[in-house]
C-alpha cells in the first residue's frame, strides 16, 4: 500500500508538471521567458520526485528505487523536451552552438529555484501522511537530513567527474549510433552507474538534483559543491572535450558508422 501512495504521488506530480508545460507552451509567446520557466518546472519536478523516491529506497531497497529511476527518465526523455534540468547541459550548448549567456545565466537560476521549491512542495506532502512510511520523514530526510556522501571527498569528486563523463559520453554516442530503442538503452545506462554509486555519492551526476542533499550533515556546502558541482561538470566538459577530439572520433566513431551521417570533426 506504501508503495502504491509513492507511485501515486510521483504519477501526480509528473502528471501536473507536463500538463502546466503544455498550457506554458501554447499560451507563452515569448521564448526565452517560456524557457526559463520550463527549465524551473523540470527542476522542480525532478527533485520533487527524488524526495520520494528517498522514502521508496530506504523502504523497499534501492533495486526498486533503481526501477521507479529508469522508468522517470523514459517519461522525462519525452515530456521535458526543450527542458533538461542540469546545470552542465546549458553550459554545453554555450559552449557548442553559442547560445545566449545571459539567458543560460537566467536558466541556471531557475533550475536552482526549482529545486529549492520542492523542499516545500514535499514538506507539505508528507505532513498529510497518506502513508506509514512517511511518517517522520521530515525530520529524517528534510529537516535532520545525512548527505549521502559516504567516502572522502576527494573520492566523491572522482566519482561523481568519471560516472558523469561516462554518463555523457554514452549519451552523445547513442546519438550518432541511433540504436533502436536508444532511449531505453540510455536510460538504463545512467540508472546502472546511479545504483553503482548509491553508496558512496548517492550517484547523483547533476548539480540540480543534488540540491536535495545541499545542507544536509556529512558535508559542508564548499565540500558539496566540489563533489556535486565541480565533480559532475567537470566530467561532463571532459566528455565534451574527449568527444570533439579527432583521435577519439577516428578511433570509436568514424569506423562504425555509414560514411553519409559521419560527424564533422571541430
Amino acid at each position: 500500500m506504501s508503495l502504491l501512495v509513492s507511485s501515486l504521488i510521483m504519477a501526480v506530480v509528473m502528471l501536473a508538471s507536463h500538463i502546466i508545460r503544455g498550457q506554458l507552451k501554447l499560451r507563452l509567446y515569448e521564448d526565452h521567458l517560456k524557457h526559463v520557466l520550463l527549465e524551473f518546472i523540470a527542476s522542480a519536478e525532478m527533485c520533487t520526485c527524488a524526495y520520494e523516491l528517498m522514502v521508496v529506497a530506504n523502504s523497499y531497497t534501492k533495486y526498486v528505487y533503481g526501477l521507479y529511476l529508469f522508468l522517470m527518465m523514459l517519461w522525462w526523455g519525452q515530456s521535458w523536451v526543450p527542458a533538461t534540468a542540469c546545470t552542465y547541459t546549458l553550459l554545453e550548448e554555450h559552449i557548442e552552438i553559442g547560445s545566449n549567456s545571459k539567458i543560460m545565466l537566467w536558466k541556471m537560476v531557475a533550475q536552482i529555484a526549482g529545486g529549492c521549491i520542492s523542499y516545500k512542495l514535499i514538506k507539505i506532502i508528507w505532513l498529510l501522511e497518506w502513508s506509514t512510511t512517511h511518517m517522520g520523514q521530515i525530520d529524517v530526510l528534510l529537516e535532520n537530513c545525512r548527505a549521502d556522501l559516504e567516502v572522502s571527498v576527494l573520492t566523491g569528486f572522482y566519482l561523481e567527474f568519471i560516472l558523469t563523463f561516462l554518463a555523457c559520453i554514452f549519451s552523445r554516442a547513442l546519438e550518432i549510433y541511433r540504436p533502436q530503442f536508444a532511449a531505453v538503452v540510455n536510460s538504463f545506462f545512467v540508472t546502472t552507474l546511479v545504483l553503482s554509486a548509491y553508496e558512496t555519492t548517492g550517484g547523483y551526476f547533476n548539480p540540480v538534483l543534488a540540491t536535495i542533499k545541499l545542507g544536509c550533515a556529512g558535508h559542508t556546502h564548499l565540500e558539496h559543491i566540489l563533489v556535486y558541482w565541480m565533480g559532475s561538470v567537470g566530467g561532463s566538459m571532459l566528455a565534451l572535450k574527449t568527444w570533439n577530439t579527432k583521435t577519439f572520433r577516428e578511433t570509436f566513431i568514424t569506423p562504425f558508422i555509414k560514411s553519409d551521417t559521419k560527424p564533422k570533426v571541430q
